[in-house]
């Protein structure tokens, strides 16, 4: 099974700018508690994994993208979040 004879460019550019959305419909993986979880709070990571275990074997590139595009994008979205709840605080 490789990504692009599922996938395309469309859903790249999806997962990467609206993460949430694409992992809920544009996707055939189930998911459990953990990965609705997941799916709220921290979407590039969810992504990440799902993408490590399904394609490692055939994409390995395309995986360690995911990895460092999670990892910025987490990044970012907690530096709003802290700087959200410091501007409730003060």
């Amino acid at each position: 099974m490789d990504f692009w004879d599922y996938h395309g460019l469309w859903f790249l550019f999806g997962i990467l700018f609206f993460p949430r959305i694409t992992m809920v419909y544009f996707t055939s993986v189930t998911f459990e508690i953990w990965a609705a979880l997941g799916c709220i709070f921290l979407p590039g990571i969810l992504v990440a994994v799902y993408a490590t275990v399904y394609y490692w074997h055939i994409n390995p590139l395309l995986c360690a993208i995911a990895w460092v595009v999670a990892a910025i994008r987490s990044d970012w979205e907690i530096k709003i979040v802290v700087n959200a709840i410091r501007r409730m605080v003060t």
